[in-house]
């Protein structure tokens, strides 16, 4: 348990913009704009600290006397009171007016609480491929219930050339799930990464030989090179291996940064596949 004085302190025009609006990027901070004289203020104030004190830090309040401040008051819109304003990377997103139940403040709160796991992808910011993957790696057993992790952490698995645990790291993805399509398209890459490794001369048949002739040029971040030699397998034949190079030109398309040339493919995949 945290010291109290933290997260639930008063506020002045002096402090405002330090103790609010700057926490507000690191914290939610709820600013409760009160007055010695309003009793629904004095029937809130238990209420907010109680909720403070249960979440421990989850979330700031910082109280305003508006009778000490009304210059914060009138910059801020403040005509009743009690009024608690929520403010999130330096912006108010939410308030309320008089007094509400400590259930409907705590969904109101829970809105906008920054979660462990976004403060976790924080943290990662200033990291190198190879510290988010160990990070990735000591955070397994807190959020690998979480579908969003398991896809973050095979997407820099796949970055670092390291393939063998992404299959067991997908495969919990269930079918409902946002990350599901992406899931199976970062699987698909997988194995046409692995296709560069084999040579062309020992592929089964023409098409194959397209695609690990495009699986290479992949491998030498030649994109462009690599999707041209997929759209020739669309052309030719396009439910080849169930569809694939159509998941791959998808994928590609993707990670080209210019909008124009991912346009251009992305006309020529519509041409290939309703030729």
């Amino acid at each position: 348990m945290q010291n109290a004085s933290q997260f639930i302190y008063d506020v002045e025009s002096q402090n405002f913009q330090e103790k609010v609006i700057q926490s507000s990027f690191d914290h939610l901070v709820l600013v409760d704009f009160w007055a010695p004289w309003c009793a629904p203020c004095r029937m809130l104030r238990p209420i907010l600290e109680r909720i403070a004190t249960q979440m421990d830090g989850d979330f700031i309040l910082a109280k305003l006397n508006t009778e000490d401040h009304p210059d914060l008051a009138s910059q801020f819109g403040i005509r009743g009171i009690p009024n608690v304003k929520f403010f999130k990377n330096g912006q108010i997103v939410d308030e309320f007016a008089g007094v509400i139940s400590e259930e409907e403040i705590q969904k109101k709160i829970k809105n906008y609480m920054v979660s462990p796991y976004d403060n976790f992808l924080k943290s990662l910011t200033q990291l190198d491929l190879n510290q988010k993957e160990q990070a990735f790696r000591d955070q397994f057993e807190q959020f690998s219930q979480r579908s969003d992790y398991r896809l973050a952490y095979a997407k820099i698995l796949f970055e670092l050339n390291s393939f063998d645990k992404i299959p067991e790291l997908l495969s919990e993805i269930a079918e409902f799930q946002n990350e599901y399509l992406e899931a199976g398209q970062l699987l698909s890459l997988v194995q046409f990464v692995l296709l560069s490794l084999k040579s062309v001369d020992k592929a089964v048949d023409k098409y194959e030989g397209y695609l690990i002739a495009a699986a290479q040029k992949y491998k030498a971040n030649n994109i462009q090179g690599a999707l041209d030699e997929l759209l020739e397998v669309l052309y030719r034949k396009k439910n080849y291996q169930n569809g694939f190079a159509k998941t791959i030109v998808i994928a590609l398309i993707a990670k080209l940064a210019d909008p124009e040339l991912s346009e251009s493919y992305s006309r020529r995949l519509s041409m290939a596949i309703n030729a």
